[in-house]
C-alpha cells in the first residue's frame, strides 16, 4: 500500500550571488518539515532574512545543509534555527584552506569550524558526512535522524526524519584530488612552511606566514573542492498519484499530473533534485567527470526514475562545468546515456554577476534552465503533491 499523502513545495530564493534553497514537507494541515540547502549571498545579504521570514514565517528549519563554508552560501544560516545541521567532514588540509579563505574574507569560518558552528547553535545537533572511500557501493539502508544517536555518516547514506518517511536526503562529499594536496605541500615547504603546525591550529604560527598561505592559495589550481553534494528525491514505495506545478516569473508555465505506478524511467516521478552546491565536476579535455559518476554510484537505482532537476554548481561558472550533467551514469553498465539527462537546469547568480555568472557557454548546453537572481519575479517553485 503506497504512503500516506503529503505535500512538497521545492523553491530557489531569489537572492542574487549565493545560494539559499529550501524544500517543504507537509501532510494535509499537519505540521510543516523543512530543510534548507545553504544559505547566503555575495551581493544582497540584507535580503536573506527577508527571505527566510518570509518563508519561514513561525516554522522552525528542521535540517539544515552546508555545502561548504564561503560567504555566498552560509553567511545567512545565522538567520535559522536548525533542528539537525548535516556538514562535510574536513580534512586537515581542508581545514588549512579554510584558515586561509578566511583570512581573505572568502569564508565565514576559520580552521575551528566544527567548534565555531557549535557556539553558534548550542541547540542543534551536527551530523558530520565523510569522504568517499572506494569501498562506498551506496544502496545503504535509510537513517532516521530521530533515533541515530551518532554524529558521523558515510557518503551516500539516506537521511529521513518525522513524516517523510517515504523521501531521501543523500549527502555525498567527495573525496579531494591527492594531486592538490601534494601541490599544496610542495609550495609550502618551498617557502620552509611547517605544515604540521598549521593543522595544529598553531594561529600565532599561522599570522607569521599568512601572506605567504594567501599567495600559495592563488597560485594553486582549483583549490576549493570541499563541496558536499544532496540528492532529495521520493523513497520507496512511490506513490499511486501525484502532480507537479512549476512557477516562474511569476507564471505557471509547467504543470501536469501523472496517475500510475513507475516501472521504467518514461513513467517515472520526477520530482527529484541533486544539489550540487560550488562543486568542481571540470575534467582534463572532453572527459568525464569523475566525481559526478561516483556521486551517481552511491545514490540507489530509484534515482534513475525520479531525478528531474539538477542546481547547476558554481552559479553557472563553465571552468566548473562538465558535459556529464548533459546526461546519466548507468552503473550497472558502466556508461554514461545522453537520451536520460534531467529536465530543468536551475542556476543562482547575480544580475549583474561580479564574476560573470552564468558562462554563456555552459547556457548554451542546457536546453531547459532557468536563471534565479535577486529580483523577487525569478524565484522558482516547483511544487508537488502525492496522493
Amino acid at each position: 500500500m503506497p504512503p500516506e499523502p503529503y505535500s512538497l513545495t521545492r523553491i530557489f530564493h531569489p537572492i542574487g550571488q549565493g545560494a539559499f534553497y529550501s524544500e517543504t514537507h507537509r501532510i494535509g494541515d499537519g505540521p510543516k518539515i523543512t530543510v534548507v540547502y545553504d544559505c547566503g549571498s555575495k551581493t544582497c545579504k540584507p535580503k536573506i532574512k527577508e527571505s527566510i521570514d518570509e518563508y519561514l514565517q513561525d516554522n522552525r528549519v528542521t535540517i539544515l545543509f552546508i555545502s561548504h563554508f564561503h560567504s555566498d552560501h552560509c553567511n545567512g544560516i545565522d538567520f535559522l534555527n536548525p533542528k539537525y545541521i548535516v556538514l562535510p567532514m574536513l580534512s586537515e588540509y581542508e581545514k588549512v584552506l579554510l584558515w586561509i579563505e578566511n583570512t581573505l574574507n572568502e569564508s565565514e569560518l576559520d580552521m575551528n569550524y566544527e567548534r565555531t558552528l557549535r557556539d553558534r547553535f548550542p541547540e542543534s545537533r551536527f551530523i558530520f558526512v565523510r569522504k568517499i572511500n572506494d569501498e562506498d557501493e551506496g544502496e545503504s539502508e535509510p537513517l532516521n535522524l530521530e533515533n541515530f544517536p551518532g554524529e558521523n555518516i558515510a557518503s551516500g547514506t539516506p537521511l529521513r526524519i518525522g513524516h517523510t518517511s517515504s523521501w531521501d536526503y543523500i549527502p555525498v562529499n567527495p573525496k579531494l584530488d591527492p594531486a592538490l594536496i601534494k601541490e599544496f605541500k610542495q609550495r609550502l615547504a618551498g617557502k620552509n612552511i611547517d605544515y604540521a603546525k598549521l593543522c595544529a591550529f598553531d594561529y600565532a604560527y599561522f599570522n607569521t606566514c599568512k601572506e605567504e598561505l594567501q599567495k600559495i592559495y592563488r597560485e594553486i589550481r582549483s583549490p576549493n573542492e570541499y563541496y558536499m553534494a544532496v540528492y532529495s528525491g521520493p523513497g520507496i514505495p512511490y506513490h499511486d498519484f501525484w502532480e507537479r506545478t512549476l512557477r516562474y516569473w511569476n507564471e505557471s508555465c509547467f504543470s501536469f499530473t501523472h496517475i500510475g505506478w513507475y516501472p521504467q524511467r518514461g513513467d517515472g516521478p520526477f520530482c527529484g533534485c541533486l544539489y550540487l552546491g560550488d562543486l568542481n565536476l571540470k575534467e582534463k579535455g572532453n572527459a568525464k567527470s569523475k566525481i559526478l559518476k561516483k556521486i551517481y554510484s552511491l545514490l540507489p537505482a530509484t534515482v534513475f526514475d525520479c531525478l528531474s532537476t539538477i542546481q547547476v554548481p558554481h552559479h553557472g561558472s563553465f571552468k566548473n562545468f562538465n558535459n556529464a550533467l548533459l546526461s546519466w551514469y548507468d552503473k550497472s553498465r558502466d556508461s554514461w546515456n545522453p537520451w536520460y539527462a534531467p529536465m530543468l537546469y536551475v542556476i543562482s547568480a547575480g544580475d549583474p554577476s561580479p564574476y560573470h555568472h552564468p558562462s554563456p557557454r555552459v547556457l548554451e548546453k542546457l536546453v531547459h534552465h532557468r536563471i534565479v537572481t535577486q529580483q523577487p519575479e525569478s524565484r522558482l517553485v516547483e511544487s508537488f503533491r502525492f496522493f
